[in-house]
């Protein structure tokens, strides 16, 4: 999941140079204005996106185990909803952290 975050902060820091070339070339040509606003939009969305992602990786917390199993038992993984993914995300991160804390210690 980490690459998400990391793709999603170098898309923002891409559109951030694109927003300020197009700033300053604005003035020589006015018909930018469409396209500059339309990467200030999508950049925005960037950032809430990142904003999302940074929030659901700081969560901890026990996972219910019979929830992943329902989870599990319903097939398609990407019909899942956001939290539902969530949840699963780190029940599998919590098995392997379990199990590299495990060999380390063997």
């Amino acid at each position: 999941m980490h690459w998400i975050w990391r793709k999603t902060e170098s898309e923002i820091k891409e559109r951030d140079v694109q927003i300020q070339y197009l700033s300053t070339k604005i003035k020589e040509d006015s018909s930018l204005v469409n396209t500059l606003n339309m990467q200030m939009v999508i950049n925005g969305d960037l950032k809430l996106r990142l904003k999302y992602i940074r929030r659901h990786l700081g969560q901890e917390g026990g996972v219910d185990h019979r929830t992943v199993e329902l989870l599990l038992q319903q097939g398609n993984l990407w019909d899942l909803q956001a939290q539902e993914w969530w949840t699963l995300y780190r029940y599998w991160v919590d098995r392997l952290r379990n199990f590299l804390v495990e060999k380390l210690r063997t």
